[in-house]
């Protein structure tokens, strides 16, 4: 399982904002979903969700060096501007 999640995980980081639904792949593992979030947390030692949002907030913080406004970034990364203005 290793190896596919770490793709998934790697997927998360590149394309932030893409959706990737969390029952394609427990399909695709053959599992369910708490034994997904159980083997990702073993593996990476943090959660599903709070990579997609550490990748998000990474993401904010480079559009912030690149000069987009507050409010463009949470359109484009679902945050809230409060999330974005924490990060200044």
């Amino acid at each position: 399982h290793y190896e596919f999640l770490s793709d998934i995980r790697e997927q998360i980081y590149n394309s932030p904002f893409e959706k990737i639904e969390i029952d394609d792949i427990c399909n695709e593992l053959g599992v369910g979903r708490t034994y997904f979030h159980r083997i990702y947390n073993a593996y990476f030692g943090t959660s599903y969700l709070q990579d997609i949002i550490n990748s998000k907030l990474e993401n904010a913080k480079k559009m912030l060096a690149e000069d987009f406004t507050i409010e463009m970034i949470a359109k484009i990364t679902g945050l809230t501007q409060k999330e974005i203005e924490n990060l200044q």
